[in-house]
């Protein structure tokens, strides 16, 4: 544990009393509070794998964020991610749905848009083909209506 003690008559450019540690001789420099750094820093180049810069964008994500005041989750839906020169998609390759936005929170809002109307569609439909059908169930697996 380090010991300060005031030295006095010495003070500092702004006027503050500076301390002295207990081992530190009476000749150093009163100016100095810290002892000078030495500035020697290796250069390590670091390369990372792989052909493109480092991306922050994770391939797959479960999106969680439904905001539909009438639905809600059951649980998360497992999505696909993709760049591309012209943005992020989002892709939910069960029931072949995606979407797509400049950045990864456009594409999961306009995912979420698209699915919470495609849902409340299918479920007002009575007469849907095999396949609509299909994918309603599916929805079903993930999306509830919430009770009134």
């Amino acid at each position: 544990m380090a010991t300060a003690l005031m030295s006095p008559g010495v003070v500092g450019e702004t006027g503050t009393t500076l301390a002295r540690s207990a081992n530190e001789p009476a000749s150093a420099p009163s100016g100095d509070v810290l002892p000078r750094q030495q500035q020697n820093f290796a250069v390590i180049p670091i390369k990372l794998e792989g052909s493109g810069p480092y991306s922050a964008l994770p391939t797959h994500v479960l999106f969680g964020a439904l905001r539909h005041p009438a639905l809600k989750l059951r649980e998360p839906i497992p999505l696909r991610t993709e760049r591309s020169d012209q943005g992020i998609s989002v892709i939910w390759d069960e029931g072949q749905e995606f979407g797509f936005g400049d950045t990864f929170t456009d594409a999961a809002a306009d995912f979420g848009e698209t699915i919470a109307e495609l849902y409340l569609q299918l479920c007002d439909n009575e007469a849907l083909s095999d396949d609509l059908i299909s994918i309603r169930d599916r929805l079903s697996h993930y999306i509830d209506v919430r009770p009134q």
